[in-house]
């Protein structure tokens, strides 16, 4: 299976690292192994001690934040979501203590729990077209991922 989070070192004496989800079919969605994936990839990097590190995504959209279907067809819908909740946290907060410089490149859409993932990086460069949409009011949820944290 391919992996749906490619990481990339650049540069002479890897200079900086590219983290780039690359799942455009299901829109760059966080389900539970994405979100344990990505938090792999993360501590990888941070303990690389890379100075740089940028994300971005491929597709029309940067994430369209949680994978509400996966939630939805999980057998117990409140272990599952505290399991992909935890996991995003974890990752949220190991690049909020890292001494790393980390970058969001986005374009299209921010949805969800993928606004507070890309609002907690040191620097945002956003595409002139790009829509940053919490989303949780309009599925009846509270505002998780670190979005009340920032």
């Amino acid at each position: 299976m391919k992996s749906k989070i490619l990481v990339e070192t650049v540069g002479d004496g890897n200079n900086w690292a590219s983290i780039t989800f690359q799942s455009p079919d299901d829109y760059n969605a966080f389900s539970l192994e994405f979100a344990e994936e990505l938090y792999e990839k993360i501590q990888k990097v941070i303990s690389s001690e890379i100075p740089f590190v940028l994300f971005r995504a491929q597709g029309p959209l940067f994430s369209s934040g949680a994978n509400i279907k996966k939630v939805y067809e999980a057998p117990d819908k409140r272990e599952f979501f505290a399991k992909l909740s935890a996991c995003i946290y974890e990752s949220f907060f190991a690049i909020r203590k890292s001494r790393q410089i980390f970058i969001s490149a986005v374009h299209g859409k921010v949805i969800g729990v993928a606004l507070p993932f890309v609002l907690c990086k040191d620097l945002i460069w956003a595409q002139e077209e790009t829509s940053f949409l919490p989303g949780y009011l309009n599925l009846g949820l509270f505002p998780n991922g670190g979005l009340t944290f920032l």
